[in-house]
């Protein structure tokens, strides 16, 4: 409704105010696109958080929430991991890796940076074991 008034009335004085309450639902919309997608992830329900947290990531690709999506999505895979089926876990841990590697890559000073190299390390060791067998 708001964008319909400002595309019909481009010159009123109230276009400021009708962008104000547009830019305010679309933060809070955002806002609750992320808790939902935290959900997912403090559920311990590890596979619909990572898909939830690229739904996001999509919806939303200039958040300010994106840095810990990534490292949610991340740890998310690497939990999904752990509790997969044997036979599954070397490739969820190959693609826990890649989600790492995408963190990395965009946010290398993360404030989440540590803990994510220390998942990453267990990661590795756990395909190295998994792939002695």
């Amino acid at each position: 409704a708001m964008q319909e008034f400002i595309n019909r009335y481009p010159s009123s004085e109230f276009v400021e105010d009708a962008s104000n309450v547009i830019d305010d639902i679309q933060k809070r919309l955002e806002l609750k696109g992320f808790e939902n997608a935290k959900q997912y992830y403090r559920m311990q329900k590890w596979n619909a958080a990572v898909i939830a947290f690229d739904s996001f990531a999509s919806s939303y690709p200039d958040s300010k929430y994106n840095e810990e999506v990534l490292y949610l999505k991340f740890m998310a895979q690497y939990e999904y991991a752990m509790q997969s089926i044997s036979i599954r876990q070397i490739e969820r841990f190959q693609e826990a890796n890649e989600f790492y590697k995408e963190f990395i890559d965009r946010y290398p000073e993360s404030s989440f940076l540590r803990d994510a190299e220390k998942f990453y390390a267990k990661s590795l060791e756990e395909i190295n074991d998994l792939s002695s067998y």
